[in-house]
């Protein structure tokens, strides 16, 4: 098969350079190879047409359409990029993860891992690819009302072909139960868990503005309920707000 550099295929189109090359990054070329940091085209290759992405509830937050539009047109160089990358770090730094934020970044843009001087845990890669899935879960289920049955599907998606499921640590999308590792004290007790997030979740649902400290407290409390164990310390002033 013959092939045609960038620069020859955004004169054959009338783009830039550019654009050809987001289209290589996003797959939007069919065959188009990358060698070298140097991408090669189809010669036959035609012009990839304009994403739809489709429609948006207007219902729906400024913030929340953007997010849903740039992930379905792919588009790793802005908010939803910034997102992924972010939450997908913090999450796991919270869980003890110790993949740093260019790895995770190298992983949800390539699926990659870049080179490191210590051992990785295969259990970091598999939940760092878990949490971009979950991120993509929330985005595609925006809309729907935030139940426990909801909280155990994200659980489900963060814990599953980890290590310690097949070890039999964590049974994903399953709260504790009273044989659990419990190794932390202000860790919620097994007994609790279940009615504790229905009081939370009927607050939350009902309050009027929720902020930055109100999510975080929430974040705090989910994983005082549904981690196995953790390394984190309790924050009295989020362990109050919830």
């Amino acid at each position: 098969m013959k092939y045609i550099s960038t620069l020859e295929a955004s004169e054959k189109w009338e783009v830039s350079e550019r654009m050809v090359r987001r289209y290589c990054t996003q797959e939007r070329i069919p065959g188009a190879l990358q060698q070298d940091k140097t991408w090669l085209i189809p010669a036959n290759a035609k012009k990839p047409t304009r994403v739809d992405a489709g429609e948006v509830p207007e219902k729906l937050s400024p913030l929340a359409r953007k997010l849903i539009r740039q992930k379905k047109k792919k588009n790793y160089h802005g908010l939803y990029d910034y997102t992924q990358i972010n939450l997908t770090y913090s999450s796991c730094r919270m869980a003890s993860n110790r993949l740093t934020r260019n790895q995770i970044e190298t992983i949800f843009k390539k699926g990659k891992v870049s080179v490191s001087f210590e051992p990785m845990k295969v259990s970091d890669l598999i939940e760092a690819l878990n949490h971009s899935f979950c991120v993509d879960h929330i985005l595609d289920t925006v809309d729907e009302p935030l139940t426990q049955k909801y909280i155990k599907n994200l659980h489900y998606l963060l814990m599953f072909g980890t290590v310690d499921e097949r070890k039999k640590r964590v049974t994903p999308g399953q709260y504790r139960t009273k044989n659990s590792n419990r190794r932390e004290t202000f860790i919620l007790p097994s007994d609790n868990i279940s009615t504790s997030l229905k009081k939370l979740i009927s607050d939350y649902e009902y309050c009027k503005e929720v902020d930055r400290s109100t999510i975080l407290a929430y974040g705090h409390y989910l994983h005082k309920a549904l981690q196995k164990s953790s390394r984190q310390k309790c924050c009295p002033d989020h362990a109050g707000a919830v």
